[in-house]
């Protein structure tokens, strides 16, 4: 007597996840900086959010080198439509093919990079007043996820260099709509291999730093694929222009969505990372150099999932 195979459930498996802040100082001592305000959903979808504040932020500091005030996170994973949600309740949750959205978003407030252990001459302290990044994506069971909405604030971003009295300002202009706008990976790629206006306007926020165009700003127009965009993902940011109030300080250079800082290291701004089917950003990621080494980051939001069983 023969058997019919079982019939494979269909279901969406959620993937979301968001951290304010977090790294690794690796010099002059080995220290962890613990992700601060992390919240992540299982394949089932839920909410995960975290709020820590005041006195509760303290143990997440490194001396005088790395503080914040406050710190947040929160993703949400859940399907469009509730009531139909309901429905699948009933026994029949293996044929689950129902719409779905993933919201992701993190802040910091108050962060403060100093180097206190340096002489006056050559101390550098970054400081940013609110860091906010938030990010949705909404899905068809098996389509390509649509990352409709993105948003990143920069606010209060400075820069004080030796005994200088009044810090730099720094401007950080975004462009989120345009990932709105070509909401999944294939409008991306698309719209840059067949629209020359749009390279011409975009194609310095999608050329990964480090690359080099021998022929110049057109040479690199006239190339019609994204850097590394056939490969499982590409970098590129979401920063439009860096610039700072009045002259540039001394010892610092700004070279795309990269700001240069002598005797600090290097602070990467607005990073995102596009895959067939999740995005990453991250507002602000550190490479410190002297005399502090290490690596730090945040906010950091990602965002994901996939229907099951996978489309082949």
């Amino acid at each position: 007597m023969s058997v019919d195979p079982p019939i494979p459930d269909k279901r969406f498996a959620f993937s979301g996840s968001a951290v304010a802040f977090g790294g690794h100082i690796r010099r002059p001592e080995d220290a962890f900086i613990k992700s601060v305000a992390a919240s992540v959903i299982p394949v089932s979808g839920g909410l995960s959010e975290t709020l820590l504040e005041n006195d509760d932020v303290k143990p997440y500091h490194y001396k005088d080198l790395v503080t914040f005030s406050s710190a947040y996170s929160r993703v949400l994973g859940d399907y469009l439509d509730p009531k139909l949600a309901v429905e699948f309740t009933h026994n029949n949750h293996g044929q689950n093919t129902l719409p779905t959205k993933t919201s992701v978003e993190a802040r910091l407030t108050d962060l403060k990079i100093d180097q206190v252990d340096v002489e006056p001459s050559a101390r550098r302290t970054f400081t940013a007043q609110l860091l906010h990044v938030h990010m949705t994506n909404t899905s068809q069971y098996q389509e390509p996820l649509s990352f409709g909405s993105l948003g990143a604030k920069f606010e209060g971003i400075q820069l004080k260099s030796g005994i200088a009295d009044t810090p730099s300002t720094l401007i950080v202009e975004t462009d989120t709509d345009m990932y709105g706008r070509y909401d999944t990976r294939e409008k991306l790629l698309k719209v840059y291999a067949e629209d020359g206006d749009f390279r011409k306007t975009y194609s310095h926020m999608l050329l990964p730093l480090g690359m080099k165009d021998k022929k110049g700003l057109g040479g690199l127009i006239s190339k019609h694929e994204i850097p590394d965009g056939n490969k499982s993902f590409f970098v590129a940011t979401i920063v439009k222009n860096l610039r700072f109030e009045g002259p540039l300080p001394d010892g610092v250079q700004i070279q795309g969505n990269r700001v240069t800082v002598e005797g600090f290291g290097r602070i990467f701004f607005g990073e995102i990372m596009i895959y067939a089917n999740a995005r990453r950003v991250t507002l602000l990621r550190f490479e410190l150099g002297s005399p502090s080494g290490g690596q730090l980051a945040g906010p950091d939001a990602y965002a994901s999932g996939s229907g099951v069983p996978p489309n082949s």
